[in-house]
């Protein structure tokens, strides 16, 4: 079995260190480079011996995965049982990670992703409104049919590339769940494994700068996500704006 990471990159170094423990356990990583000044990664990225993949500008997220397929599938002869791992550039690895992948079988698995509010992957999603659960227990024992999660550490066998592209119309939130809703639709759906991963969610230790900025984008691609379940869509939206009024203390986010 092989296993191909994907890594995309914002106007952000690439630290080799950081993955220097998961390319020496096989992974053969991929990185998409979205930035929009240099960075100096090509040398960087080359030189640790991994793919670089240059998007030539931030492209969202969907664009880079779907160019890092593209060149698994052209370049690597993935065969049908061999996984792709999807990292985000802030996430802390376990040096185990690869390891554990290895003594899978399942379409799509899922570790236990924690940030500074608790478990943020695997949720639950049900009529496309997704909730944290509340204990690793919950995660664990809920049904399949009603789990997605985030993108970050994600294990996705590679028959399940098969006709499938990431939608380009999203740029960046929401790509994780409609992935998995769309897998659902053909009957297969993520398994969730006992391995803690740690996370440093932008969206928990964003300032407010940030954060409303996040939020303006977010809501595009949330609108795409729900489609024509627009009461769904305005419901999210008020939540999340309520969620920010009351983290910054500002009451402009409710406009």
């Amino acid at each position: 079995m092989s296993i191909y990471g994907i890594i995309v990159l914002y106007n952000k170094a690439f630290n080799k260190t950081s993955y220097k423990a998961l390319m020496d356990n096989g992974v053969s990583l991929i990185v998409c480079d979205n930035s929009t000044r240099t960075m100096g990664n090509e040398a960087e990225v080359s030189d640790a011996g991994a793919y670089y993949i240059p998007m030539g500008g931030n492209k969202g997220l969907a664009c880079a995965y779907n160019k890092a397929i593209d060149m698994i599938k052209d370049k690597l002869s993935p065969k049908k049982d061999d996984y792709v791992c999807l990292f985000d550039d802030d996430t802390e690895i376990p040096l185990q990670y690869p390891n554990e992948i290895k003594s899978r079988r399942e379409p799509i698995l899922l570790p236990i992703v924690s940030d500074g509010t608790g478990i943020m992957s695997p949720c639950l999603m049900k009529n496309k409104i997704v909730k944290r659960f509340n204990s690793v227990v919950d995660a664990m024992k809920a049904d399949p049919k009603q789990i997605t999660g985030i993108n970050s550490c994600m294990a996705v066998r590679w028959d399940c590339y098969d006709n499938y592209r990431y939608d380009e119309t999203m740029f960046l939130d929401y790509i994780d769940h409609t992935f998995i809703y769309d897998m659902r639709k053909k009957g297969i759906y993520p398994a969730v494994f006992n391995f803690k991963i740690r996370q440093h969610f932008s969206a928990v230790e964003d300032n407010k700068k940030k954060a409303a900025k996040r939020f303006a984008r977010q809501k595009s691609d949330l609108k795409i996500f729900y489609g024509d379940r627009k009461p769904i869509y305005y419901y999210i939206v008020m939540k999340k704006k309520i969620k920010l009024a009351v983290k910054y203390r500002d009451i402009r986010f409710l406009r």
